[in-house]
């Protein structure tokens, strides 16, 4: 119903998805001359999905309409199930393909790949096509193949569940063994073997996943700064020197920044820790900074509430997402005018984060110093431009109602036990007195929204 709907995240992902795909399957010499052809043919005119295809068909001779038709015009997409056997005695490798996929929405696909055998220290690629609801290939092999990796170009968008057997197959995918020489699996394959071994205790996932934190892809290594949780209870004195390396070293400020959100989860308080996130702080990154912040608050709050307070100025969402999350675990009524500040100045994706920890500071606070803050989040709730940060304000007044009602029904439960006349009894009476008044003020301004409120 809306235009702009066939402009979102999701379109654009997967269009861009699928003329990889298209790209892989021609060729680029055949996708890039059709593409030439394709702007050629049509410049200065509206087109369609179909045009682009006529262009490719007539670059390549080929009917196309089993592509465009499953991945433009059908909805959905494959779900494979991927098994393997080996025949000792007849020497063959099976690989089985089912599609899984729920077959009254969404189509039986045509699906050409390639599937890699590693064995006796060379590899093997073969081309395949999977176009039945179970496909069997069948292929030599002298020996147990010591990886069968299928769609070893990572072209395919789908869902899989990849049925290898052991551990050291998935260690493989990210490092074949040393008969291979110097053969090297490319990102996707390392980024999958990373996913299947965090989790693992055995020695080669551990290894593998050390090494994956000096990989040569920046991406690799900051994966696996996010999956080692297994491996630094495994072997915490290696793991801790290959993340101070990291964060010292490494030429990525993301990897560096990362590695010392590590070191805060995994080793805060340990000796030379601490030194590291200090020197975090005198970074020009603004991502390594706030990583640095956030992991001094974790072991010394009075030593992060000085540094936050340094960077109080600055606007980059990044610094304000730190800084904010410092106030929320340490500060007091003291820190409410930053917040109230800061609230007017930020705005995107930043204010999201920075609302929410605005949200969990107020319910950290005193009521007067919720009473002031309201009117920051009455602000945001009814005049934000950006309807999804104005729903965060609304779910910020809704979250503070639901937290003064469980207080008031907690106190109200107590006060029937306390003694008639005593200091207990009034202290309870007032405090639900208060909680009551700014309860009521919170609801006043939820009616306001709603009655304004057009989405």
């Amino acid at each position: 119903e809306d235009k702009e709907d066939m402009f979102d995240g999701h379109s654009y992902q997967k269009g861009g998805r699928i003329l990889h795909m298209l790209r892989k399957y021609m060729g680029d010499e055949a996708f890039f001359a059709s593409l030439k052809l394709y702007l050629d043919e049509n410049k200065y005119t509206d087109v369609e999905m179909h045009q682009l295809r006529l262009a490719c068909e007539k670059v390549t001779g080929e009917d196309l309409n089993w592509f465009f038709n499953q991945w433009f015009f059908a909805k959905g997409h494959p779900v494979l199930e991927i098994n393997y056997e080996y025949n000792d005695s007849t020497k063959t490798q099976k690989v089985i393909v089912e599609q899984k996929q729920n077959f009254e929405e969404v189509p039986l696909y045509k699906l050409p790949f390639k599937i890699d055998i590693y064995a006796n220290g060379k590899k093997e690629t073969k081309e395949v096509v999977v176009d039945k609801v179970m496909n069997v290939f069948e292929f030599e092999a002298s020996s147990k193949p010591d990886l069968v990796n299928v769609d070893a170009d990572k072209m395919l968008l789908c869902e899989k569940t990849d049925n290898h057997k052991s551990t050291e197959e998935w260690a493989f995918l990210y490092q074949p063994t040393a008969n291979y020489g110097a053969l090297k699996m490319n990102y996707l394959d390392k980024y999958e073997a990373i996913s299947k071994l965090q989790k693992s205790k055995e020695e080669i996932a551990i290894t593998t996943l050390i090494k994956a934190l000096n990989d040569e892809y920046e991406g690799i290594r900051n994966y696996a700064l996010g999956s080692i949780k297994t491996v630094a209870n495994a072997k915490p004195i290696e793991t801790k020197e290959a993340l101070i390396k990291l964060a010292k070293e490494d030429t990525n400020s993301k990897v560096r920044g990362n590695a010392i959100g590590a070191l805060a989860k995994y080793f805060a308080g340990e000796d030379g820790v601490e030194d590291v996130f200090l020197n975090g702080i005198n970074e020009q990154s603004y991502f390594v900074i706030g990583k640095s912040l956030a992991a001094i608050s974790t072991t010394n709050g009075k030593l992060a509430m000085k540094y936050a307070k340094t960077f109080e100025e600055e606007d980059n969402a990044t610094l304000v997402g730190a800084v904010s999350g410092i106030y929320v675990e340490h500060g007091t009524e003291k820190q409410l005018d930053y917040f109230m500040n800061k609230a007017e100045k930020i705005d995107g994706f930043g204010k999201y984060g920075f609302m929410m920890s605005f949200n969990s500071y107020l319910k950290k606070q005193d009521n007067a110093t919720v009473s002031k803050g309201l009117t920051t989040i009455k602000e945001v709730a009814l005049n934000e431009k950006i309807w999804w940060i104005r729903m965060l304000g609304i779910n910020s007044l809704s979250d503070l109602d639901g937290m003064y009602s469980n207080r008031i029904h907690i106190a109200e439960a107590e006060l029937k036990t306390a003694e008639v006349g005593s200091e207990k009894e009034q202290k309870l009476k007032n405090s639900i007195d208060e909680d009551k008044k700014l309860q009521q003020a919170i609801s006043k301004i939820l009616e306001e929204v709603k009655t304004k409120e057009e989405n």
